[in-house]
């Protein structure tokens, strides 16, 4: 589990809501769960916390929430905060996201052939 809190003007807290805190709450990550549903209290192995915005790498696959996929995209990685610059890592630039949200991580084999030895 995470907590978090302090100044959330951006939602950099990842609760849900953009209230100053001066007591700790629980940051919920949802995650898939072993039978296919949402789970919750997952564990987080490691927090990296900007002035307006944070990261949250979990020990579970968190849920990639698009009507579009055909099926739940996996990722350990969530993101939370002002992202008007697209420093959330969504691939795009985004408002403030108040809870985590999953982040898609690029396969290396997906990489441009930018670095050619040619």
């Amino acid at each position: 589990a995470a907590f978090a809190a302090g100044y959330n003007d951006r939602g950099q807290l990842g609760l849900g809501h953009r209230v100053n805190l001066e007591r700790f709450e629980r940051i919920v990550v949802r995650a898939l769960g072993d039978d296919g549903g949402v789970a919750t209290g997952v564990e987080v192995l490691q927090v990296a916390a900007g002035a307006q915005h944070s990261l949250i790498i979990c020990r579970a696959p968190t849920i990639i929430e698009d009507a579009a996929a055909s099926t739940p995209i996996r990722t350990t990685l969530c993101a939370f905060g002002q992202g008007s610059l697209g420093q959330l890592g969504l691939g795009r630039r985004v408002t403030a996201r108040l809870s985590p949200v999953p982040v898609v991580l690029r396969d290396d084999a997906e990489d441009d052939d930018d670095d050619d030895d040619d």
